[in-house]
């Protein structure tokens, strides 16, 4: 499974469903966002297949992709050994 993340920039309807561009690096994708009714402009959505699944804050998403990229996990015993 191939999934992105990225920032909700806008929300708008096309046919009836509701659709949100999502920046993502430097490019702007376009999602659903039927799953999120409750998803806001500036909040962290994660996108599969065109299709926005989950979200999270925007501190929430800044705090955590600093906070991995400060202390990335250590391999686990059973690599390191074999």
């Amino acid at each position: 499974m191939h999934f992105v993340m990225g920032e909700l920039v806008e929300i708008y309807e096309e046919n009836g469903v509701p659709m949100g561009k999502v920046r993502v690096g430097g490019s702007i994708i376009r999602a659903v966002l039927a799953f999120l009714p409750e998803a806001k402009v500036g909040e962290t959505v994660f996108v599969h297949a065109g299709i926005a699944l989950s979200r999270l804050g925007l501190g929430t998403a800044k705090g955590s992709l600093t906070e991995g990229e400060r202390s990335p996990a250590p391999p686990s015993k059973s690599l390191q050994s074999a």
